[in-house]
């Protein structure tokens, strides 16, 4: 690019300095004679210009254009591997590759295979733990209950303590031997062990508008109160008419 450049400067440099000195412009052997007219001037100065910025712009380009990042020489061509045309083909035709399965990549699913269904739950269902049963009055008593004129009288078991009621109106009562009576429901347990609340509460569901039991020693009645509570007695001790038994009275 200098050995383009260099001459367009130099005629350049030269044209101006021959259009501003007014006389002959002698360059070793070479002699420019001297421009006589302004006109002639003034042209010779525009091509030593036009010389010059021509100069200029060729350097700058050559500068900008070696500068770029993808100014880099292009690779050199590779020469084609294809045969020849006068190269000689196999007479068998090469074989088809075949395709294979990639490791990371799983096989199609059939589209007439149905998908996996998730299987349903087998966990047991929670059970709710049963609710609390709490004992409102437990304690023994003596049937009948006599007052001080030798009267009959039951007991109201409801709120402890329990206190004496007059017969037919007591939750529970004696006066005939292996007898008894309530004002509400009553009767007699017969299976193992002492009854629960929930036994008693089946069994008097299952005898309703019994109010009096034969009983004898050892044996447990299920009965319920004048407000409606559960409760059971056990025939601990019989003397003729009098009865000691323990009762048992729960809470709602």
């Amino acid at each position: 690019m200098v050995l383009y450049v260099a001459p367009l400067w130099l005629v350049g440099i030269v044209a101006l300095i021959a259009a501003i000195v007014e006389g002959p412009l002698v360059i070793g052997s070479a002699e420019i004679p001297h421009l006589g007219t302004k006109k002639a001037r003034a042209a010779v100065g525009c091509v030593g210009a036009a010389a010059l910025v021509l100069g200029f712009v060729l350097l700058f380009h050559d500068t900008w254009a070696s500068a770029r990042p993808g100014a880099a020489s292009a690779p050199s061509p590779v020469p084609s591997s294809s045969p020849s045309p006068s190269a000689s083909w196999p007479t068998e035709s090469p074989a088809r590759p075949t395709a294979t399965t990639s490791a990371s990549e799983p096989p199609a699913a059939d589209p007439s295979t149905p998908a996996p269904q998730p299987s349903p739950s087998t966990a047991s269902p929670v059970v709710p733990p049963p609710p609390v049963v709490r004992e409102r009055w437990k304690g023994t008593l003596v049937l009948p209950a006599r007052d001080e004129a030798g009267m009959i009288q039951g007991w109201f078991v409801d709120d402890p303590p329990p206190t004496r009621a007059p017969g037919g109106f007591a939750d529970i009562e004696g006066g005939i031997p292996g007898e008894l009576y309530g004002h509400g429901q009553l009767a007699r347990w017969t299976g193992s062990g002492a009854p629960k609340k929930q036994d008693c509460s089946a069994l008097l569901n299952s005898r309703p508008g019994q109010r009096k039991t034969d009983v004898k020693v050892g044996d447990r009645v299920c009965f319920t109160t004048e407000k409606g509570r559960l409760a059971s007695l056990a025939l601990v001790d019989q003397q003729g008419a009098e009865m000691t038994v323990d009762v048992t009275v729960w809470e709602r």
